[in-house]
């Protein structure tokens, strides 16, 4: 009888064992599949950024004005804010699995958003906004926006589902999900890497082209281990942070989830154990 107990609770604890591991280690996967989910700009944010974040950006262009390719502080009193796009980044990790295809398997989310900043209609720079526990505030401005405002005009009107900022270093790609499901992406950064694989550098193109050649150059070039973020662009910068925070690479997760699956499976066993004496 004292059989029959220990090996139905050692079959209880295995199979509770497989429940927790498939449970947490498929969580990561789930996430990355469901951060893929456009959303439009929330009020508050846009709010923010027509308001303060744009009286910000014109203070401290005005103090320079040429090195931020405008051409006096009197032009820099005038910009307006343009489209907004969420920003995600691309993780190297999922970029390097067989099963990655498009830019829905490898991106992912950011608390922040990137503006088009324009002067006369015409595209000049951008400032990002991120959160802290305060609010929103400017994370960054400047660089030259002229690239990713070409880049959308290549791309259909946004319907349902608005454009999002995939970011890979200094590279930048409007990306657009279709109501066929069928990723459409325009690159936004002058980007002669992909050019050398035979992506089209004036086009929007479906994503997977991009993705199968994002993986030659990880191979090739022995990509960093990191989350892309945004870095110096052609033009002046200013205030760039660090995404990598935002985005831990999935094995962490996968080993929190381990982790987790064993102490549960370790208290079960404990818990039986004790049953079994009395």
């Amino acid at each position: 009888m004292m059989r029959r107990t220990i090996t139905s609770a050692t079959a209880v604890i295995a199979l509770t064992f497989i429940a927790l591991m498939s449970l947490f280690i498929g969580t990561p996967f789930i996430q990355t599949a469901d951060a893929f989910k456009p959303q439009a700009i929330p009020a508050e944010v846009q709010n923010y950024a027509e308001k303060e974040a744009r009286q910000l950006f014109i203070e401290a262009v005005s103090k320079d004005p040429s090195g931020y390719g405008y051409s006096s502080a009197q032009e820099v009193q005038h910009v307006t804010i343009g489209e907004g796009f969420h920003v995600y980044l691309i993780d190297p990790q999922q970029l390097s699995l067989p099963a990655s295809h498009t830019f829905q398997d490898v991106i992912r989310p950011t608390d922040q958003w990137e503006f088009i900043v324009y002067s006369d209609q015409q595209a000049m720079s951008f400032l990002r906004i991120g959160t802290t526990s305060a609010g929103y505030q400017l994370v960054s401005f400047g660089g030259d926006s002229s690239y990713v405002k070409s880049a959308l005009q290549r791309l259909p009107a946004a319907t349902s589902n608005p454009y999002i900022l995939v970011t890979d270093k200094s590279d930048k790609y409007i990306v657009k999900l279709g109501e066929t499901q069928q990723e459409l992406v325009s690159i936004a950064s002058p980007n002669q890497d992909l050019q050398s694989f035979g992506v089209p550098n004036d086009q929007a193109i479906q994503s997977t082209s991009i993705i199968k050649a994002l993986k030659q150059y990880q191979v090739q070039n022995e990509h960093s281990d990191q989350d892309g973020g945004s870095s110096t662009m052609s033009t002046r910068m200013i205030g760039t942070t660090d995404d990598i925070a935002t985005n831990q690479p999935t094995f962490r997760i996968v080993l929190t989830s381990i982790t987790v699956a064993l102490f549960c499976t370790l208290l079960l066993w404990v818990i039986m154990k004790v049953r079994t004496k009395h």
